[in-house]
Parts: C-alpha cells; sequence; structure tokens
C-alpha cells in the first residue's frame, strides 16, 4: 500500500478519535497503522489486530461478575493490554524520533497536522500507560500455569517481528523470560 493509502486510513481513525475524545478504544488501531509507515511488514499480525479490536469491558464484566476466575477472559484482557503497552513504547519512539535530524527527513514526507497530531496522541496514551501497567501485573499473575502458557505463546502471534526477545515488553510470569534471563533482575514478578 502506498503511503498516500495509508495516510487517508490513519486520517479514517483519527475522526473516529476525535469523535469521541473519552474513548481510547481506536488509538490503538491508530497506533498501529502509524507505525506501518515505517515498516513494509507492518508491526501487528492480523490476529494482533482482532485482539485489540475485542472489547475488553465485557471481558472485565465476565470477570468480575463470576464467583470463579474466568481466565479465558483474563487471558483476552491481558493479550490486549500486551499488544496496547507494546504499541505506546513504540509509537512513542516513532513520535521522539521525528524530532531527530535523520526522523525530521521522514516526518517532512507527512502532512504537518499529522505529525502534530502524532504529538498530540503520545501525550494522551502517556497517561494510560501505567494503567495498562499496573492492570497486566495485576491479572498476569492470576492465570494458572496453563493459561500463562498459552499467553506466552499467543502474545509472540499477535507482531510480526519477535519483540518478545527485547526488554520492551513486560516479563509477567516465570514462564515468560527470555532465556537465560534472571528472575530476580525482574521487578514485577511475583
Amino acid at each position: 500500500m502506498d503511503l498516500e493509502k495509508q495516510i487517508e486510513q490513519i486520517v479514517a481513525f483519527k475522526n473516529f478519535i476525535d469523535q469521541d475524545t473519552k474513548n481510547d478504544f481506536f488509538l490503538f488501531p491508530f497506533m498501529s497503522m502509524v507505525l506501518n509507515l515505517t515498516d513494509s511488514q507492518g508491526f501487528i499480525t492480523q490476529l494482533g489486530l482482532e485482539c485489540l479490536f475485542i472489547d475488553i469491558t465485557k471481558e472485565y464484566e465476565k470477570i468480575n461478575n463470576k464467583k470463579t476466575k474466568n481466565f479465558k477472559s483474563i487471558l483476552r484482557i491481558v493479550l490486549n493490554l500486551t499488544i496496547c503497552y507494546n504499541l505506546i513504547i513504540y509509537f512513542g519512539g516513532f513520535v521522539i524520533g521525528l524530532e531527530t535530524e535523520e526522523g525530521k527527513k521522514y516526518a517532512e514526507k507527512l502532512p504537518e497536522e499529522l505529525v502534530n497530531y502524532l504529538k498530540v496522541i503520545m501525550e494522551r496514551v502517556d497517561k494510560l500507560h501505567p494503567i495498562i501497567d499496573y492492570q497486566l501485573k495485576s491479572l498476569t499473575p492470576q492465570l494458572p500455569d496453563k493459561y500463562a502458557k498459552i499467553y506466552n505463546e499467543e502474545k509472540r502471534k499477535h507482531w510480526h517481528k519477535d519483540i518478545f526477545q527485547t526488554i520492551s515488553h513486560i516479563p509477567t510470569h516465570k514462564d515468560d523470560l527470555p532465556e537465560g534471563f534472571k528472575e530476580e533482575n525482574c521487578l514485577n514478578i511475583p
């Protein structure tokens, strides 16, 4: 897809975001589309995009209204939040990178209004980052081993690149540690 078509899609999602500024639902697909400008392969797989469009409020209702744990709902939530968490990191790097000498050359190819809007979105999602971090730290330890292994496998299917070999994700379960990484070096693993 050429740059002009990609920008048209981004502007369409911008319009969704602008229609309801209290709704964060469209922020993450928007950020994914922006990141796709930098990589012809894209960042998130089709499965990852489908996960982004899950209504996690319904999943939260399921886990809050049951006397027993609904591990499938917890799994859906943490998969969604893992994508969101990592999108914020990569999107932030992209937006900050537009200020560098090399990035300015790339930013010149984009409409100035879009570049300014990306900065506004970055400020908005920066406020969500600690909330998502907290939710991941509180929900992922609730997954029993069976679901933790599924989480560890499934989250990798949501990205074209194996981003989980780096420290840009939150290792939230002992099974999630990269090979050779020591558990005591992770602040958030119980």
